[in-house]
């Protein structure tokens, strides 16, 4: 999934779903309005899709609220409003009838927050996550099989904010690249995209989990991996996003051993094809600068330091992301993510 997803799919110039003028007549009356009307500037090649009572309700920001969904996997109504009518100034109003309309015909699901969620002064809100009715909508309007594999699983509450997070990093990201024409964001994967669902093992199942080792075993999972083009030159970065729920010592000894294994063996090149033979890097987040410099402190005498890199959150904008020096080894000054070239490739 990419952020070429967010493009709106709509139906050609023909009646829609290709049915017969008089059919189109009665689909109209029984959905007490209009049939939708798609944006000429918005269309891309799709498939015909037949139009019922439900999807005749289906609006060009309903198509839009589902795709940002399928590829962030998870967000709040206000990440939503914020991505898909930014112009709306209704206090979400509008927003909210769209993601009650989908959640209603289960184009959409939505899940109760049961945990403090600190930008909220400790409320929990519902966030929304893709359903498998909606994702196959999407696969017949678009034609796109990318997304028959997104994850439709609840997420589990007790980790629902930290998917919240990696949500929000990888909308921080599409910005950044948005805001200049030379970086882009390639193959981005998160922690739950499906390869196989009828596969039996976790390693077969998910794209992004990894099993280095049988005996004693071994495995890598982390929260997302990309890569970033820049002028020819690509690398890839998985991404392990702290929030400070267990101990530094504790995420030394248990995450390091596995991405130095995958280097040694080569398993990445799977997750990131044409930088494969580039060593990646492991982008760590952390909720502050404190707990930041422990985290290099402490990876720093483990096998494989050399591929960490750290960052506190509150550096991450959409403007400091990739060129300005905020991201730091584990020892050294900060280096910005991206460090602009003049020239060519590296």
């Amino acid at each position: 999934m990419n952020e070429r997803l967010i493009q709106l799919s709509a139906t050609p110039d023909e009646q829609p779903g290709g049915l017969s003028p008089a059919v189109c007549r009665r689909v109209q009356s029984r959905s007490r309005g209009p049939l939708p009307e798609f944006s000429p500037i918005l269309r891309e090649p799709s498939g015909l899709f037949i139009y019922t009572r439900e999807t005749a309700m289906i609006e060009p920001t309903d198509i839009l609220i589902l795709k940002t969904v399928a590829l962030y996997y998870t967000l709040q109504r206000v990440d939503i409003h914020r991505l898909c009518m930014p112009h709306t100034d209704d206090d979400g109003r509008t927003c909210r009838r769209h993601l009650n309309k989908l959640v209603k015909h289960g184009y959409l699901n939505k899940t109760a927050g049961e945990v403090v969620f600190q930008d909220r002064n400790g409320a929990p809100a519902p966030c929304y996550y893709p359903s498998k009715k909606g994702c196959e909508f999407l696969n017949s309007e678009t034609k796109d099989e990318r997304f028959l594999s997104v994850c439709t699983l609840t997420p589990n509450w007790q980790h629902l904010y930290h998917w919240l997070g990696v949500a929000r990093f990888h909308v921080l990201l599409d910005q950044a690249v948005a805001l200049q024409q030379e970086v882009s964001i390639e193959n981005w994967l998160g922690e739950w995209d499906v390869a196989d669902h009828h596969a039996a093992t976790p390693e077969q199942k998910y794209k992004l989990f990894t099993l280095v080792r049988e005996t004693p075993r071994l495995v890598t999972n982390a929260d997302a991996c990309f890569t970033i083009a820049y002028k020819g030159y690509r690398r890839g970065y998985y991404l392990e996003f702290d929030r400070a729920t267990s101990g530094i010592g504790q995420i030394a000894n248990s995450k390091t051993p596995g991405y130095a294994a995958m280097l040694e063996k080569g398993l990445h090149a799977r997750h990131f094809p044409g930088a494969e033979k580039i060593p990646f890097r492991v982008l760590m987040i952390s909720p502050s600068a404190g707990r930041r410099d422990a985290l290099r402190t402490a990876i720093a005498k483990k096998a494989g330091a050399e591929l960490w890199r750290f960052a506190c959150q509150s550096d991450l904008k959409p403007e400091t992301a990739l060129h300005e020096p905020i991201i730091y080894g584990c020892d050294g000054e900060a280096q910005p993510l991206v460090k602009k070239l003049e020239g060519g490739k590296t």
